[in-house]
């Protein structure tokens, strides 16, 4: 028996509006694409941001309430831990392969980031008050994940 780690954990944006789809069961299958940007230094001595798409999915009532709530819209900025992947299929005598990261946690950091720009921008408090909490979000998790 051989062990390995099977490990991602990123963070990005939404390239475009995620998209549900549900299996004949009803499971809900929620997938998006996040791009990741990593800083490369060029020949002239510059920086460039090269950036790569990742596809991820999301399985069962999490996502789905994540989607209807408007968490996962293009723009928005997420962090992501979870495992990798690949489909293999055969398409017109081909074979072809998709690797992807199915999401097992999830964090909303467009939230957050708007959160903390309001309270910079409100009138400042003495440091005795409490400090406001961030949004709560649905604590939804889903059990029935089929990997």
């Amino acid at each position: 028996m051989s062990d390995s780690l099977n490990s991602v954990t990123l963070s990005g944006n939404l390239g475009q509006d995620a998209e549900v789809r549900y299996t004949n069961s009803g499971l809900a299958i929620t997938s998006f694409s996040l791009a990741v940007s990593k800083s490369r230094k060029q020949s002239d001595g510059s920086y460039k941001d090269v950036t790569s798409w990742v596809d991820c999915i999301m399985y069962g009532k999490r996502g789905e309430a994540m989607y209807g709530n408007g968490m996962l819209q293009k723009g928005a900025r997420l962090a992501i831990i979870g495992h990798l992947h690949q489909s293999v299929w055969e398409k017109d005598g081909h074979r072809r392969r998709q690797l992807e990261v199915i999401v097992d946690n999830v964090v909303t950091m467009t939230a957050q980031r708007q959160q903390q720009q309001g309270y910079q921008a409100a009138a400042p408090q003495p440091q005795y008050q409490a400090t406001p909490q961030p949004a709560a979000y649905p604590d939804v998790y889903d059990e029935d994940i089929p990997f």
